[in-house]
């Protein structure tokens, strides 16, 4: 989602007109909704939670709600990304909130409208909010507790759309997350409401379903803007066009269905003012297979930083920091390349590693998110074709490029380098798989060996990739480092063949700090 210097205005929620119709107390709705201010607290994840189970009770005080439910989808957002990253606490944090919830659920204690704000807040979190909860709103809607059908979009999603307010991925992301816990057919019928409205604003947002990860909704959502091809403004044709090439065979069989060919002119000038591109980076995966793409941009006097998040399955979210200061955006810059290993780079090397990004989302049919779809119109590179290379592709020409690739003296000290290499300290295993391994492991070399032997050779395209990928990174960057990428890229290659394993330090290296990280959490 965009994130502007000056603070945006938050979309409306539906209003008390509209909502008067369903079977619940909306005062009780609109006190638990008004969530939005976020504040530190040294409460766990489950006291917080407990906290906001309470906003839910008839004789709960709701002076606090702001800070409660602020709290809590911080919070939760920021245990993913510790569970993501290997920490079991956190995983362990995450599925006692879930537990929690769904004994809630099953007590009565949770009312539909606090499980609708649950659903929103979970769905902003990245965290799956469980079946429990869906299917407790499934039963809601059967019993006619909830809205259903266009009545669902009249009531919770049309108002949201205030006069003056007009930000599509701002909407979209509202949007989503309302309708997550809703079952399927409900989610169909906003991205049907939203492209008949009469409105624009509505059928602008319905255009971030077409990247939505359910195939039966952006199916829908397809249909639904063909239906209404001749109300759609120019944004939302141009946007569409930026879609298209995004789209895994089944979705762009449909989009070609509904809107025919792509324009022979390809896509019309933009009439905002022209960008100017200042520096672009790439960093190196991280352990978890992450990296970051960003650049920092100039729009007349103010600047701009773009970044893009690339996991192992392609593009996943895009941010947009506008408006801002010289200062600003170069204190903007260090933090992220502080993050993990940068490398400044020409903006076509930049552009090549999109594509190949964007080849994993179709290879995995994993579309990227809308907000990736904001940072390319604020960048103005135009449609931009995924590269589907497959992984010994890539591979291979990065091999082309290292004239003495088979000396075995050159190979050997690629893999002596990359083990005691800085930049990779973070790469090693942590999960719940892995856990359940290394459960019977007495000693970290014993754990070690486990890893070695058991689990990482099912992940050498994981890891070959972290190499392979992270080696482009490097290779064309304005800071030549030739020892570092070349040495990435034949190490990859022996990962991703046929050499065991055992011989190759930096797996080695990564099965001794799995162990490490294991035993430290025991």
């Amino acid at each position: 989602m965009k994130k502007a210097v000056q603070a945006r205005r938050a979309p409306a929620r539906p209003s008390r007109e509209a909502a008067s119709e369903l079977k619940f107390d909306l005062e009780e709705f609109g006190r638990i909704e008004n969530f939005l201010e976020y504040e530190d607290d040294s409460e766990s994840l489950q006291e917080q939670f407990q906290l906001a189970l309470l906003i839910g009770q008839e004789a709960a005080p709701y002076e606090n709600a702001d800070e409660i439910f602020g709290d809590l989808v911080e919070a939760l957002d920021q245990t993913r990304v510790d569970a993501n990253s290997g920490d079991p606490d956190a995983r362990r944090e995450l599925k006692s909130v879930q537990r929690l919830l769904d004994q809630s659920i099953q007590s009565g204690a949770v009312p539909p409208p606090l499980l609708i704000i649950f659903g929103k807040l979970f769905a902003g979190a990245g965290v799956d909010i469980g079946e429990t909860a869906r299917a407790a709103i499934r039963a809601a809607v059967k019993a006619g507790i909830l809205p259903a059908g266009a009545d669902f979009y009249r009531i919770f999603i049309a108002s949201l759309f205030s006069e003056g307010l007009d930000d599509p991925f701002a909407f979209h992301e509202v949007v989503r997350q309302t309708i997550a816990i809703f079952p399927i057919e409900e989610q169909i019928a906003v991205v049907t409401g939203l492209t008949e409205d009469e409105r624009p604003a509505p059928r602008r947002t319905a255009v971030g379903f077409l990247l939505d990860p359910e195939d039966a909704l952006a199916l829908a959502a397809i249909k639904s803007l063909g239906k209404a091809r001749g109300r759609l403004d120019e944004p939302s044709r141009r946007r569409i066009e930026l879609i298209r090439p995004l789209l895994a065979r089944g979705r762009g069989e449909a989009i070609a269905a509904a809107f025919g060919p792509p324009a022979a002119e390809g896509l019309g000038p933009l009439s905002t003012a022209p960008v100017k591109i200042v520096k672009a980076w790439a960093s190196i995966r991280d352990g978890a297979g992450v990296s970051t793409l960003f650049v920092r941009f100039k729009r007349a006097s103010r600047f701009a930083i773009a970044s893009i998040m690339v996991k192992p399955e392609g593009v996943a979210d895009a941010l947009l920091h506008e408006d801002l200061s010289r200062a600003d955006a170069e204190r903007m810059e260090s933090m992220l390349k502080s993050v993990t290993a940068s490398f400044e780079i020409r903006l076509e090397t930049w552009v090549r590693m999109l594509r190949r990004s964007l080849g994993r989302n179709l290879a995995t049919n994993n579309p990227p998110s809308f907000s990736f779809i904001d940072v390319m119109e604020a960048l103005q590179l135009g449609a931009i074709a995924p590269d589907v290379s497959t992984l010994a592709e890539i591979i291979e020409a990065l091999l082309a490029e290292i004239p003495d690739r088979d000396d075995p003296e050159r190979i050997g000290r690629a893999h002596d380098e990359i083990a005691i290499s800085e930049e990779f300290e973070s790469w090693f295993e942590a999960d719940e798989e892995i856990d359940e391994k290394l459960q019977a492991a007495k000693s970290r070399s014993a754990a070690a060996a486990l890893v070695l032997k058991s689990y990482l050779p099912a992940r050498r395209d994981f890891w070959a990739a972290q190499c392979a990928f992270s080696a482009l990174a490097v290779k064309d960057s304005t800071t030549p480092r030739n020892a570092l990428w070349t040495n990435l890229a034949l190490v990859s290659r022996d990962i991703a063949g046929s050499t065991p394993l055992e011989s190759i330090p930096l797996m080695r290296q990564i099965a001794r700090r799995s162990a490490e990280a294991y035993f430290a959490q025991k």
